[in-house]
């Protein structure tokens, strides 16, 4: 089921919450993203509920810094809308790379209370069509793993799973994030490559990769793992307090995103 985050900005934040130059306090809480030439990620966000919006846009990357086109700064009344656009080819050199990136959409002080909307779309450059539409959703808070469904891969594609650790504007500070990214199998083992275990600042993130190759003997057969991801904070450090996760399966031949997931929250 789609989610779209509702941002509800105060009058009361201060300058402080802003956006700092690396994007370490990013009001937006979408994971990464993965892009390839002759595809352009789109970041939207729209004043609803009858509420103004103020907000700022732009791109991070894997650590958190500025990427792409500058932050653009918008004031909507209700019912406008606005997007900044970030063409992979601006990023990427040859056919076949991806580059990872996160959409930012955080909100700024205003006059009055306000409501936006945000949501990401990849988009092929030569048709106009939407490939991949991404929710931002709200951050996990650790308490476990996240709940990842199964999805399937087949010969030339691989399946990215990441981790990035997000700073929410108006919560506690965020400390470090220690994350062990993996696969499961139909049967519950562990499959693919080894558990990969990282520590996270805010901003940053890490991806751990399963290739459709090593699980499948030819082109049609398919595969069903589970990406698992646990996080959990640093001993003696400030809270782990909120993390974004997702996972995509890419051709590995041109670099795009066919399928993307995320978390579905608790068990039904």
């Amino acid at each position: 089921m789609r989610r779209t985050f509702i941002l509800a900005v105060v009058a009361a934040l201060t300058a402080s919450r802003l956006p700092a130059p690396d994007c370490s306090t990013c009001g937006s809480s979408f994971g990464m993203i993965g892009v390839a030439l002759g595809q352009t990620l789109r970041v939207n966000v729209v004043a609803v509920l009858g509420s103004p919006c103020s907000a700022m846009l732009g791109f991070v990357d894997r650590n958190g810094l500025p990427i792409g086109p500058p932050n653009k700064s918008v004031n909507l009344a209700a019912g406008q809308a606005a997007f900044l656009d970030l063409n992979a080819n601006t990023l990427l050199a040859a056919f076949g790379q991806r580059a990872e990136v996160r959409p930012v959409a955080a909100p700024q002080p205003g006059p009055v209370p306000s409501l936006c909307s945000a949501t990401a779309e990849v988009f092929d450059n030569f048709l106009g069509l939407s490939q991949v539409m991404v929710p931002n959703g709200p951050p996990q808070i650790p308490s476990g793993p996240p709940n990842f469904g199964m999805m399937g891969l087949t010969r030339g594609q691989a399946v990215r799973l990441s981790v990035v650790s997000v700073q929410i504007p108006s919560g506690p500070p965020q400390g470090p994030c220690i994350a062990e990214l993996g696969f499961l199998g139909s049967n519950g083992l562990p499959i693919g490559p080894p558990n990969k275990t990282v520590t996270l600042n805010a901003g940053e993130s890490a991806s751990l990769d399963l290739a459709g190759a090593g699980l499948v003997s030819g082109f049609g057969a398919r595969a069903e793992v589970q990406p698992f991801v646990n996080v959990t904070s640093a001993p003696g450090a400030l809270s782990c307090s909120s993390y974004q996760a997702a996972a995509e399966a890419f051709d590995t031949l041109t670099g795009r995103t066919w399928t993307r997931l995320i978390p579905v929250g608790p068990p039904n």
